[in-house]
């Protein structure tokens, strides 16, 4: 199961190329709205080139027109198909979080099942007693990633019980004494 640490670092790092990838988007279409200008502008020209009769031929103006729509045009395509496979990989990395986010949700679900199904019987209680300290110890305390951590109603039940715990095994531990050395109880 991958590190949920990991997780957040490829997270942040899809983050960062879609907003880059939107940002390449603004930039493309700044360049459109300058080829649209620069086209205008050539159409300008060429009008004007037209009515003051200069010794450029409108075959000429035509061309060069032509060359830059062509040009426009094939930054446009430049830019989108740069921007598509971007933003098919983000989509990709996107679905893989996810799958890993319901992964390990599944996960703490198939532990708790595990830890209440087993409180069923009194061996499965000490299993349980036993598998929900290891998860306050690793997952809580130590943050080991792939032990699931206990929620604050589970803490509180694991302290409760080994409370009681301890204070049976001293109860019992000093009846023992008693047992053994009836003198030194009184």
């Amino acid at each position: 199961m991958p590190d949920i640490d990991q997780t957040l670092l490829t997270q942040q790092a899809q983050e960062k190329e879609l907003r880059e990838a939107q940002l390449a988007a603004q930039n493309r279409e700044a360049q459109e709205q300058e080829a649209v200008v620069s086209i205008a502008e050539l159409g300008a020209k060429r009008e004007k080139t037209l009515t003051e009769s200069t010794s450029e031929e409108p075959e000429e103006m035509e061309a060069e027109l032509r060359a830059e729509q062509l040009a426009a045009q094939n930054r446009e395509a430049m830019d989108e198909g740069e921007q598509g496979g971007k933003l098919e990989k983000i989509q990709k990395a996107q679905e893989q979080i996810q799958k890993i986010q319901k992964t390990m949700k599944a996960a703490k679900g198939g532990a708790r099942t595990v830890n209440f199904g087993s409180a069923a019987t009194l061996i499965g209680l000490v299993i349980t007693f036993i598998l929900m300290n290891a998860q306050l110890l690793l997952g809580n305390l130590f943050g080991v990633s792939w032990v699931p951590k206990l929620e604050v109603w589970e803490i509180v039940l694991v302290g409760v019980l080994d409370l009681l715990v301890f204070l049976i095994v001293m109860t019992a531990v000093g009846l023992l004494g008693a047992i053994v050395n009836p003198l030194s109880a009184i």
